[in-house]
Order: structure tokens, then C-alpha cells, then sequence
């Protein structure tokens, strides 16, 4: 406890893992490479526009696209970028790792983010113990994740909705549901069709 104290507002595990008999598991890392990211910091800084080699799942073809970025975010697993995409007209995540290249400036007016809805507006998740499970072992769980009345509340951007789930390990489907071992939590079925705009499928490039 002394030595939690001591080392102010420095995150937990990296106080324990500095100590002897202590070991994390190493979470993988997606290649990000320096000139990438640099130029996308400038760009968000400067409100420019890049030129890009993409590849995604839909199209893993290395293709054009010219995106205005306006922050950088790391899921806990991952880098991308939150963008206004010119060939979609929409506003759209883009993972750093999957820009081959140096990204080049564009001529094309950045838009301002103001009109990015889904990440400027909020909404509060409700994550419950897996519905699944006993109800020995759902009170269990509401322990583990510290939950007031049987739920977590976590409020965040709409367009950070779906990482967010994926860092806690939530199910969403009720076929994740049905692997409780593997999903503890999942979100509460009331949220699912509010959240769906903000869920994988629409909005990741």
C-alpha cells in the first residue's frame, strides 16, 4: 500500500511491474511506423489534408485516399486515426498501421471536426455480468469490475463506443454472449440497438 501511495497518479500496473515478482502479459503491437505518424500529427495540428495509401478489409489493394485527420487515438491495441474521408464524405477511423508510404499534403480543404457528431457527442454504456451466468457468479463478476447495483457506467465518445467494448472484453451479440468464459460482461441489451450506428460495420475504414 505504501508504495501504491507514494507513486502519485502513476498507473497501477506500471508501479507493480517495477517490482520484483511481479509480470504482465506483453500485448501485441501493430507496426506504426515515425513518418506516418508525424505527418498525421501535423496535419491535425495544421487542419491539412493527406494523401494515403490504404489498405483495409473491404479493399486490401493499396489504394488512394485522401483524408483530413483531427486526432489521434490508441484503443488500447491499436492506433488509428479519426479522419474526414473525401471519397466517402464521411467522417471515418483509418488504422496507422495499414498506411503504406510517407502520407503527402493534398490540396483539399480540411473540414473542421465540429461536424463529426459521433465523436463529439457522449453516451454512458451499460456494461452488466453476463446474463449467462449463476447468479453466484455474476455477483462475483460485479466485484471484479467494481459495479454499483449489478452495472458499470462508462461514459465515452459514440465514435470510441465499440473499442471501448473490445478493451473491456464485453459481449454485444448473444452469440458472444453464449461463450461466458470468454465474456464475463457484456452490454446491456437495452444499449444494443441505441449503439448500433456506433458498432463495427459502418464507420471503420
Amino acid at each position: 500500500l505504501e508504495l501504491l501511495t507514494s507513486n502519485g497518479s502513476q498507473p497501477i500496473n506500471l508501479v507493480l511491474e517495477s517490482q520484483p515478482g511481479v509480470a504482465a502479459v506483453q500485448l501485441p503491437e501493430r507496426a506504426v511506423r515515425p513518418d506516418v505518424v508525424r505527418e498525421l500529427v501535423k496535419a491535425c495540428r495544421n487542419r491539412a489534408s493527406l494523401e494515403v495509401a490504404y489498405s483495409s478489409m473491404r479493399n486490401p489493394e493499396q489504394h488512394e485516399r485522401v483524408i483530413s485527420p483531427h486526432t489521434l487515438i490508441y484503443s488500447g491495441f491499436r492506433w488509428h486515426t479519426r479522419a474526414f474521408c473525401h471519397k466517402s464524405q464521411s467522417y471515418r477511423d483509418f488504422l496507422i498501421s495499414r498506411i503504406s508510404g510517407t502520407p503527402q499534403l493534398s490540396d483539399e480543404h480540411a473540414p473542421p471536426s465540429e461536424p463529426d457528431n459521433a465523436w463529439n457527442e457522449q453516451t454512458t454504456l451499460h456494461i452488466i455480468p453476463n446474463q449467462r451466468l449463476s447468479e453466484a457468479q455474476q455477483a462475483m463478476v460485479a466485484r471484479d469490475y467494481a459495479m454499483t447495483d449489478g452495472q458499470l457506467l462508462i461514459t465515452v465518445r459514440k465514435a470510441l463506443t465499440h473499442y471501448t467494448l473490445q478493451r473491456y472484453q464485453a459481449a454485444i451479440t448473444d452469440e458472444q454472449c453464449s461463450r461466458v468464459a470468454e465474456h464475463p460482461i457484456q452490454l446491456s441489451p437495452e444499449d444494443r440497438e441505441l449503439l448500433l450506428p456506433y458498432l463495427f460495420g459502418g464507420e471503420v475504414a
